[in-house]
């Protein structure tokens, strides 16, 4: 069984915060009343303006990272984003986490433009940086179970299921996602971005790690829930 994760040192995840607070007052405020169809195809991000190099749209790649194309959409991703991001802010570090986030974003931005180069239809939503933090914190997790998440929340039965399953279960959120709202259409380049920022999230870790005074003592770096 796995063994239940240490407390770190205080610390809120101010990052994490914000884009949560941020991508919800975007879509609550501005999405809402101009309208999501009509903000996601004014603002959203087309894969053929950064290989056209249109000079117009690249700037939306940062600005379509904190909007959504439907209710479910940005509850899904910000739910994600708080449970998980915010346990690993605080085992990073704001900027440890902050260079994994936009990694994850951009290198899932350049596989869904590889693959769906000549797509006018806009893509918007956290997908790509959100996968990273998940990859992030299960590579950082791997040994332990769902408890890594919630130690002392969680029955048992549930507990000592392997953290690896957190990543499978992102991706049938997203595919739901994917299913009822304006995000992310073009079928496999979407779960590109995902599955490639994932996997940056997840190959980061070898390089990125909690300091050692976090370490010190703690089971495969693991955390209590805030």
């Amino acid at each position: 069984m796995p063994r239940s994760p240490a407390k770190p040192g205080p610390h809120f995840p101010f990052i994490t915060g914000a884009l949560v607070v941020l991508s919800l007052v975007a879509f609550f405020i501005w999405q809402f009343g101009f309208g999501v169809d009509e903000s996601v195809a004014d603002a959203g991000f087309p894969p053929r303006d950064w290989a056209s190099q249109a000079p117009h749209r690249s700037e939306h790649f940062a600005l379509s990272t904190f909007m959504h194309g439907g209710i479910f959409h940005v509850l899904a991703n910000m739910t994600v984003l708080w449970v998980v991001g915010s346990r690993l802010e605080r085992l990073l570090g704001p900027i440890k986490f902050a260079v994994i986030y936009i990694l994850a974003a951009y290198i899932g931005l350049v596989a869904h433009i590889v693959l769906n180069a000549r797509s006018a239809l806009p893509m918007v939503g956290a997908g790509g940086a959100i996968s990273g933090i998940v990859g992030a914190w299960v590579m950082l997790h791997r040994r332990l179970g769902l408890d890594s998440l919630a130690p002392t929340r969680l029955p048992s039965a549930l507990a000592v299921v392997p953290v690896w399953t957190v990543a499978f279960l992102w991706l049938g959120i997203q595919a739901l996602s994917h299913a009822i709202s304006t995000a992310h259409y073009g079928g496999l380049p979407a779960y590109a971005e995902l599955i490639a920022g994932l996997g940056a999230g997840a190959a980061s870790t070898c390089v990125i790690k909690p300091a050692r005074r976090v370490r010190s003592g703690m089971p495969a770096t693991g955390l209590e829930p805030l």
